[in-house]
């Protein structure tokens, strides 16, 4: 059985962090430090999972931005569609989750309507190929970025997208 060594101030750290951001979400975990403590083991899975939380949440964050800025519904970017007005904002999106998370590509592929970790490596391309290519269409990238690292979005002309 391998061994796993988690220090205790490693895992109230954690913790108190899981437990701070499961609060802010409005899921209780009263009094899972004090259980939690003693079993590394389930330290460990919470950490994991509050990996993974903050991950989806981070996913969700970006599909709403880009929703926003091309002026779409959420259902539209996860759904079968492939007219261009919805592919070109769904790649970008993708994209953006693989820049700003740690997300695997049949992860990312999954948060946009089941798709496959190639739909989603190949939205990729497209996007930094068009970037380079592109320099008003790098522009609105970079400012899209800008608003999911916390900055406030230019408004951009839509058209040319």
């Amino acid at each position: 059985m391998p061994r796993i060594e988690i220090s205790l101030s490693q895992i109230r750290e954690n913790v108190k962090k899981l437990s701070e951001l499961y609060m802010q979400k409005g899921i209780s975990l009263m009094g899972v430090t004090k259980a939690v403590l003693g079993e590394p083991f389930i330290a460990k899975a919470m950490i994991q999972g509050g990996v993974k939380f903050i991950a989806d949440s981070r996913i969700e964050n970006i599909q709403k931005i880009i929703c926003d800025h091309f002026n779409i519904k959420i259902t539209d970017l996860k759904s079968k569609r492939r007219h261009r007005n919805i592919t070109l904002p769904r790649q970008v999106a993708m994209y953006l989750c693989r820049k700003y998370t740690s997300v695997s590509f049949p992860t990312i592929g999954e948060k946009f309507g089941g798709r496959d970790h190639s739909t989603v490596i190949h939205a990729c391309k497209n996007i930094e190929k068009r970037t380079i290519s592109d320099i008003d269409f790098q522009q609105k990238i970079e400012n899209m970025k800008n608003g999911i690292s916390g900055q406030k979005i230019h408004t951009l002309e839509k058209g040319n997208t």
